[in-house]
């Protein structure tokens, strides 16, 4: 078993003796993401705030995604609540960064790619593909690094800054947002490749 299975492991058998439930895990993210971007308005040390909070959205993800491997049990409710709360993680998060200063219109087209991008694929499996063939630049993982990235950045910023870490957090947030939408649209591209190749 490699490190990162072992940790995800012992992650899994510590909150299920805990008793602790997907659902939490997912309300908690879900409470987490929306309080985000009301925090960031406040700017200041609130960013560093912000940024322990995308942390703990992100932390729910791989907490959820533990426990459900150590129990084996991944229920249509718990896979309908966890898209709907991942959604609503990643508005949050974008609208953080808008609060930051990034460009609106970058914020709405990453926010539209990234649901664009699994309805097609949730689309692209209730009509029998399976996940592994549709891996791509826009995964739900990679907006969750550029999140965390960008606002742990951010916060150190204006935590460790000078006069000058308000602009380069109005940067980072542009940069993110900027990535985000440039991934979401490689891997929109990818998406609609493979479907296209593999239902006919």
């Amino acid at each position: 078993m490699s490190t990162l299975a072992a940790a995800g492991d012992l992650t899994g058998r510590a909150l299920s003796a805990m008793r602790v439930r997907p659902g939490t895990l997912t309300a908690i993210g879900v409470v987490a993401s929306i309080v985000t971007p009301l925090i960031t308005r406040r700017g200041g040390v609130f960013v560093a705030v912000a940024a322990l909070l995308v942390l703990t959205t992100a932390g729910t993800d791989i907490g959820r995604g533990a426990l459900s491997v150590h129990t084996g049990r991944r229920g249509a409710r718990g896979e309908v609540f966890d898209s709907l709360g991942a959604r609503v993680a990643e508005a949050g998060w974008l609208c953080a960064f808008y609060a930051l200063g990034a460009m609106g219109g970058v914020v709405v087209v990453a926010g539209a790619l990234s649901w664009l991008h699994e309805y097609v694929r949730a689309k692209a499996v209730s009509a029998g593909m399976t996940e592994p063939g549709m891996q791509t630049l826009g995964e739900r993982n990679m907006r969750v690094i550029i999140a965390v990235v960008g606002f742990v950045v951010a916060g150190a910023a204006v935590v460790l800054g000078d006069g000058l870490s308000a602009g380069f957090a109005t940067g980072i947030a542009s940069l993110a947002t900027t990535a985000w939408a440039l991934l979401g649209a490689l891997g929109f591209v990818q998406l609609l490749i493979v479907v296209g190749s593999a239902l006919r």
